[in-house]
């Protein structure tokens, strides 16, 4: 009864899948209750002994594909791989649908893999460029532009690396932005500093002083602390 549905069979077939085809056939019912394995148990071990024979049969074209060298991309039309195992490696028919699926699937995964080397390899360099940015000298300005600053900007190894205009101008615009931002905050801490430094200042205390003592230089205050003084010895 498997050997009648194989052909169907891929190693990602499930048993709810297969059940409706065979539920009613009279050789699956006969089965039923008796001792030993299961036509569940059956149909896995199946299911087990195809997925062993398509990764081996996968292998042995992969290596055929690298002695000859047949480079498998995620474009790379199921003919063209039918017609190489045609000619370099047996396998049946049957099988090639499923194993050129995984051929794809592993092409896919490794273009993913390389782009995302190039992407933090890309990464590297434009954090090197803003470093070496911030090492400049003289500094960037707070009012730096592209165009005045493009020629020295070009000298730098780190902006060669690159080899992105584009991209290198839109880290520096990033960068004079971050120096813009810190100059902002400098010009705030200053002014809020000042009101601070001017109720501390040693001219403010001084005046303060100076007035006391015209205060107590002055003949009515004196007057007025001789008159308590007496009221207060009568009382």
């Amino acid at each position: 009864l498997l050997a009648e549905h194989s052909a169907q069979f891929t190693p990602t077939t499930t048993w709810t899948e297969f059940y409706p085809q065979i539920k009613g056939d009279a050789r699956y019912l006969a089965m039923l209750g008796q001792p030993g394995s299961s036509p569940l148990d059956l149909f896995w071990d199946q299911i087990e002994l195809l997925s062993d024979e398509l990764y081996h049969e996968r292998k042995r074209l992969e290596s055929a594909m690298r002695e000859h060298g047949f480079g498998m991309q995620t474009d790379t039309p199921i003919d063209a791989v039918r017609g190489f195992a045609s000619g370099h490696c047996e396998l049946p028919a049957s099988h090639l649908d499923y194993i050129y699926e995984q051929l794809v699937i592993k092409a896919r995964r490794r273009q993913d893999e390389e782009d995302e080397r190039r992407q933090r390899h890309r990464r590297r360099q434009l954090e090197d460029f803003k470093y070496a940015l911030y090492k400049l000298e003289p500094a960037l300005a707070p009012e730096s532009t592209w165009d005045e600053e493009k020629a020295r900007i070009g000298r730098l190894p780190e902006f060669k690396a690159v080899g992105d205009e584009a991209a290198c101008r839109e880290v520096f615009d990033l960068a004079v932005e971050r120096q813009r931002e810190r100059a902002q905050q400098k010009s705030r801490k200053r002014r809020d500093s000042e009101p601070r430094k001017r109720s501390r200042s040693p001219v403010a205390a001084v005046a303060g002083t100076d007035k006391r003592s015209r205060r107590s230089d002055d003949p009515d205050d004196a007057a007025d602390s001789s008159e308590l003084e007496e009221g207060e010895m009568v009382g």
